[in-house]
């Protein structure tokens, strides 16, 4: 995990993840594949809880295309 915080862009509230990600090959031990992934979404409000909602969804769409290339790059 790269990066999970709030950022402010333009005067507007963004939540920013960044992750890098690898898949090994159990037996050598070799990297098959890799990507950087990265996701936002912006804050729609000014307290925590609107935070805390951009994460999650940020999170949320990041977990999707993780999910994906895993089952691409693993063929």
């Amino acid at each position: 995990l790269r990066e999970f915080h709030i950022n402010t862009v333009n005067r507007r509230q963004v939540a920013v993840i960044q992750f890098d990600a690898q898949l090994l090959d159990n037996n050598t031990r070799t990297i098959i594949a890799s990507r950087r992934f990265e996701s936002s979404e912006t804050v729609s409000g000014s307290d925590a809880a609107a935070a805390v909602a951009a994460l999650g969804a940020a999170a949320d769409r990041l977990a999707r295309e993780l999910i994906s290339w895993t089952a691409e790059a693993s063929n």
